[in-house]
């Protein structure tokens, strides 16, 4: 799952730098773009920037899950030891 979200991510900056990359095309040349290629390329960064809204949240539970067990188990034997301690004193 890990493996999988750092390529859907990789996957998820690149597209980010196409539109970065379309909407400074768009500002810098707008002046001197004929009407057609003008609305090609603004469809193309809406297309692209409506794939990334949809795909930006990409699910991270099992790390999430993962962390809590992590602390919880942490707890519990810091709880256990302390148990221990008392116990002997």
């Amino acid at each position: 799952m890990l493996r999988w979200k750092e390529k859907k991510q990789s996957q998820l900056d690149h597209l980010g730098q196409c539109i970065d990359r379309l909407e400074c095309k768009i500002f810098e040349e707008a002046e001197s773009m004929d009407k057609k290629e003008y609305e090609y390329i603004f469809r193309e960064r809406e297309l692209m920037e409506h794939v990334y809204k949809q795909n930006k949240m990409i699910p991270v539970w099992p790390s999430i899950l993962r962390s809590f067990l992590n602390c919880c188990f942490h707890k519990v034997s810091l709880f256990s030891e302390l148990s221990h301690r008392l116990s002997i004193s």
